[in-house]
């Protein structure tokens, strides 16, 4: 709708304007908005050969490249846009996001602080900064914290985050202890935690768990018969599971496609 429309007239500003940068990286922006991520990626290649001193046209091509799960590029992309720019809240939140995704924690948990020194009041960073504390296990204060939030479904999104980060870098028991964090917290939350329960089954699969996640998801739908995610999993692998080679990876589910449904 909008968004299109809105894609559409910056194309076409652009081709009138090809030598400002401001129009180009505005039509990047408007090419991530519509997640057409790969034809904004060639994009900016190209604006970034044209202006190599542009900060906001890397930070836009870092962005593709995490969508890709290219983190060693963005980072690249984010640390050149750092030394042209380096007090930018945003670009600070995608580093240290760059950095939690390859379980760099204490990279990650600065980049984060450093973000909070500049916008005390930045959610995405705060919320980054009690993940890292989570995963990096000093997190009494922040479990404090979070008890104090009136808001359950914060809450659950800054534990499932936490634990989805682990589950992806293969801190599986990690991943699966702050799930089993999360639900002991939101009995009182019956649809929340059956998007937990749901988390913590694609966790256990791709950990190899499979019996322990036909529960997990089982437990979810009993949470929240609506789950549809949640009945097809269970459906799918208890079907299969009683063959005598079990279940091959990648037989029924995809990790990576599964992973992006993961609810934060």
């Amino acid at each position: 709708g909008d968004r299109k429309a809105a894609l559409g007239l910056l194309q076409n500003l652009y081709l009138a304007e090809p030598d400002s940068v401001q129009v180009a990286n505005e039509f990047a922006f408007a090419l991530c908005e519509c997640n057409l991520w790969s034809m904004a990626s060639e994009h900016l290649v190209k604006i970034v050969g044209k202006f190599p001193f542009d900060a906001r046209s890397k930070h836009l091509l870092a962005r593709c490249a995490m969508q890709s799960g290219d983190f060693s590029k963005a980072q690249s992309y984010l640390e050149q846009a750092s030394l042209l720019s380096p007090y930018n809240v945003s670009r600070l939140c995608d580093l240290a996001e760059v950095f939690l995704n390859q379980y760099e924690l204490d990279q990650a948990l600065g980049s984060f602080r450093q973000a909070l020194e500049l916008d005390p009041d930045c959610s995405p960073a705060r919320q980054g900064e009690l993940q890292c504390e989570l995963l990096l296990g000093t997190a009494n204060d922040a479990l404090k914290l979070l008890r104090q939030l009136e808001d359950p479904s914060q809450f659950a999104s800054v534990f499932n985050g936490a634990a989805i980060i682990a589950v992806r870098t293969g801190h599986f028991q990690q991943g699966i202890k702050l799930y089993q964090s999360a639900v002991s917290q939101l009995s009182a939350h019956p649809d929340l935690s059956s998007r937990v329960f749901f988390n913590m089954g694609l966790g256990l699969y791709k950990w190899g768990k499979r019996k322990l996640a036909v529960q997990a998801f089982d437990r979810a739908v009993e949470l929240d018969a609506g789950n549809d995610k949640a009945i097809h999993n269970a459906k799918a692998l208890s079907e299969k599971y009683g063959r005598p080679e079990g279940l091959k990876e990648d037989e029924y589910f995809d990790d990576d496609d599964l992973f992006e449904q993961a609810i934060a």
